[in-house]
């Protein structure tokens, strides 16, 4: 997220950006398929992964325009 927020290129924001969804899909299936990221049971992984999707829509999109619309 802050690789495409701090982008101080076009290209590099592009590039972030790209990467970034890419790897919210991948969570998306990961997480589609199993309860946490990695193993039987919640890990400072899904602590992490959490506090950054709670701010994603409210802060990420806004501030950032990481947003594929």
């Amino acid at each position: 997220v802050y690789r495409a927020g701090f982008a101080t290129t076009q290209a590099a924001y592009e590039e972030a950006f790209g990467e970034l969804f890419s790897t919210l899909d991948m969570l998306e299936d990961r997480l589609s398929k199993q309860r946490y990221l990695v193993g039987g049971r919640i890990t400072e992984a899904d602590c992490r992964l959490f506090t950054t999707l709670v701010r994603f829509d409210p802060v990420y999109v806004g501030h950032f325009k990481c947003n594929l619309r």
